[in-house]
């Protein structure tokens, strides 16, 4: 729950242009890549599985009618990119989250610190999985395949501990810590931990790892580090929140988006 009246209307413009233009920015990345394979063989299979993900995710009013359409457009380009492996992962995420926000519902609706009603949005699908999708396209298109993979699943871990451990610390504590100052606040507060969430969130990036490991995406060593960059993600979006978004200088998307590319970058530098 933000601790400080809304940004003002130049700031919330400023975003929205941000969003659209990144948006704008992932079709045209997905397009140039889409041209260049085989339609019927991999392009259209791949287009039906995802656009069937997307409805799933809407009926199940997980998402919104954008988030439903930014959700297609990332998982698309997972899935074209990477291939099925990666698609898991991505529905893992998916799974995880919807589950950790589900979780304790009633009470973070009494709390007044649940997920708005009707789902995330397509800025907020964005903001967690947009980072994943670039460098996962970076990697099939650079010769720098496996640290750019180790990057995109990193972020994919980020978007996860950090969803599943605010989501299930709202629910389980009473209470948290500013990641600051260790200051006991409300939970659901911005910046805040909580001992249950946080290792909760820590698995969640770890099952994003096994999963990739399983699939023969990466080896165990490239797993730790998917999950340890996922995990420090994770504590820097708390720090974030305890910082600049509660003093209104970033939103929550911001956060989200800076704590996936961090996820992505330390990752990608210590597999190169």
């Amino acid at each position: 729950m933000d601790a400080l009246p809304h940004a003002s209307t130049p700031t919330r413009t400023s975003s929205a242009r941000f969003w659209i233009l990144f948006a704008l920015g992932l079709l045209a990345l997905f397009s140039a890549i889409a041209v260049k394979i085989p339609f019927c063989a991999r392009l259209l299979p791949a287009l039906m599985i995802t656009l069937a993900f997307a409805v799933v995710a809407r009926v199940l009013a997980s998402v919104t009618g954008s988030g439903a359409a930014a959700g297609f457009l990332v998982t698309s380009m997972l899935l074209v990119t990477s291939g099925p492996a990666m698609f898991v992962a991505a529905l893992l995420v998916f799974v995880l989250t919807l589950l950790a926000t589900k979780f304790g519902k009633k009470r973070k609706q009494s709390l007044r610190i649940a997920e708005r009603s009707g789902g995330r949005d397509g800025t907020q699908v964005m903001a967690n999985l947009g980072i994943c999708a670039i460098f996962a396209v970076l990697s099939a298109i650079t010769s720098r395949r496996l640290p750019l993979l180790v990057g995109s699943l990193a972020a994919l871990a980020e978007a996860a501990c950090d969803t599943v451990s605010s989501e299930t610390g709202k629910a389980l504590a009473l209470q948290a810590r500013l990641v600051t100052s260790g200051r006991l606040v409300p939970a659901g507060t911005d910046g805040a931990i909580s001992i249950p969430g946080t290792l909760l969130g820590v698995g969640a990036a770890a099952l994003v790892a096994l999963e990739a490991m399983i699939a023969g995406l990466i080896d165990l060593r490239r797993a730790l580090i998917v999950a340890a960059a996922g995990t420090l993600g994770m504590f820097l979006d708390s720090l974030l929140g305890a910082t600049l978004e509660r003093r209104g200088r970033f939103t929550n998307n911001a956060v989200n988006f800076v704590s996936t590319l961090a996820a992505a970058l330390l990752a990608t530098t210590l597999t190169w």
